[in-house]
């Protein structure tokens, strides 16, 4: 069965065989995730020129809020020792997974 194409007159039915190493499987691979594109539209886009865009946006927000988490583990395990510290890095975190999410 063909694979959904973005030009339905013209249905992805033949297939071609790549070999590439390991290194650049993985880079491919890694890049198909960010772009969230499965890896054969990252190799199609790359012959036939056209643009690939990467949002990572969703995987900085994680890291966002995984540092924000750590960051009030400290502070509930210093007994607020560092309240202003923490406060001020939670907030400025907190502002820039907002703008972010709007970048969306």
């Amino acid at each position: 069965m063909p694979l959904k194409n973005q030009n339905p007159q013209e249905p992805l039915e033949a297939k071609i065989t790549l070999r590439v190493t390991k290194k650049e499987k993985e880079k491919i691979a890694e890049f198909a995730e960010l772009a969230n594109i499965p890896l054969s539209e990252v190799i199609r886009r790359c012959y036939f020129g056209k643009k690939l865009v990467v949002n990572n946006n969703d995987s900085i927000v994680r890291e966002l809020r995984r540092q924000g988490g750590l960051i009030k583990m400290l502070h509930m395990d210093s007994g607020g020792a560092y309240s202003e510290l923490t406060a001020t890095a939670l907030k400025e975190i907190t502002k820039y997974v907002e703008l972010l999410r709007r970048q969306k």
